[in-house]
């Protein structure tokens, strides 16, 4: 029997506002439709309600608590999250936290945006300038 592949799931909010109106639970849910569709196994949901995505990784306790959990460990293959801007929304903080990721050898994928390869120039390209453009 084939292992399937081991993933964590990242969901923030960034308002009361959005906390109320369940905006948290609608990434949850996409983020379980997609491992369920695409043969992952949910390891774990980390989550930071209500925080900012311009703040920094050590203001997020979710965050924090994510890259604790998946440097510790290695059968863990990536991040799943609903949209890059639910990892950061200042390009900076995003393409740092990309990089971290890409340093500990661990994939992002994004159910919104599919193709986020930084190994891909142009991928990387579109995907910044989307950061820019979004935010």
């Amino acid at each position: 029997m084939k292992q399937s592949k081991k993933i964590v799931g990242y969901c923030r909010v960034s308002t009361d506002n959005q906390k109320e109106e369940g905006t948290i639970e609608i990434q949850e849910k996409s983020l379980k439709e997609y491992v369920e569709k695409n043969g992952y196994e949910l390891v774990k949901i980390f989550k930071d309600n209500g925080i900012s995505g311009g703040s920094e990784l050590e203001n997020r306790p979710g965050l924090v608590e994510l890259f604790s959990c998946i440097e510790n460990n290695k059968e863990i293959e990536g991040v799943l999250i609903f949209k890059l801007d639910r990892l950061a929304r200042d390009l900076y903080i995003q393409e740092h936290l990309i990089k971290k990721l890409e340093e500990l050898n661990k994939k992002l994928i994004s159910i919104k945006e599919p193709h986020l390869d930084s190994k891909d120039p142009m991928r990387k390209a579109f995907r910044q300038f989307m950061g820019i453009v979004l935010n």
